[in-house]
């Protein structure tokens, strides 16, 4: 009986790995594998060396600023690209897919906020062709990651453009002076609030700051000072 039982979980394990598979291979359409390819050519036009010290700390030289934007992009996908997707997921809409009712959530404030009318709007008005060249080689940093490993590919996101770039830091800012936490209290309202001409005045008790600390010249080799800070 045992043996039998330890058969069916053994087979019960194999069909559901053929499943998946199949599923997986279906979500993901050829034409995405195709255009992932094609970022194999673009990463050709890069000239850059990553190097990464006894500590695992990526040092990237590049002979141009874009050479080092592809670079940059490269080494931060091997070392958070699971981060890295899912805000291109979130960017995308395409989050309830993954996280169910929560990231459907999220997918409904991008679309709300209208992010991406407002990179359309200003991306090349607003930016230098050189900010754009720079977005681009980032940009293409990550789609060649991606099409290098698509092992780690959880949807049809890619590839990524320097739009999407800027789409990040578009929905995110917002975000740093509070609108999501006013978002969710008027989602969560169970009556009509009360409107003020007046705005309620900041509360001064709350400690709120970032990463940021110094290096005096007295503890440098080269007795230069260091300031690292996460700016954002």
């Amino acid at each position: 009986m045992k043996q039998y039982f330890k058969h069916n979980i053994i087979m019960a394990i194999i069909v559901t790995g053929i499943i998946f598979t199949l599923f997986f291979s279906c979500w993901l359409p050829k034409e995405f594998y195709s255009l992932l390819s094609e970022q194999t050519q673009k990463a050709e036009n890069y000239n850059v060396t990553i190097y990464r010290d006894t500590w695992g700390v990526p040092h990237i030289f590049g002979q141009s600023d874009e050479d080092a934007a592809f670079g940059l992009a490269y080494a931060n996908s091997e070392d958070d690209f699971k981060n890295i997707q899912d805000v291109i997921i979130t960017l995308k809409q395409k989050s309830g897919l993954i996280h169910g009712r929560d990231g459907a959530i999220t997918d409904f404030f991008i679309s709300w906020l209208r992010i991406y009318n407002t990179v359309d709007q200003y991306y090349e008005s607003q930016l230098s062709e050189k900010v754009r060249s720079i977005l681009e080689a980032y940009a293409t940093g990550i789609n060649y990651y991606a099409h290098l490993h698509n092992d780690e590919i959880l949807a049809d996101v890619f590839p990524v453009q320097g739009k999407d770039i800027v789409a990040g830091f578009v929905f995110r800012t917002p975000m740093f002076f509070g609108l999501d936490s006013i978002l969710e209290s008027l989602f969560n309202l169970t009556e009509k609030p009360k409107l003020s001409s007046h705005l309620p005045a900041n509360n001064t008790s709350r400690h709120i700051g970032s990463n940021g600390f110094a290096v005096s010249p007295k503890r440098t080799a080269n007795k230069e000072t260091f300031l690292a800070i996460n700016s954002h």
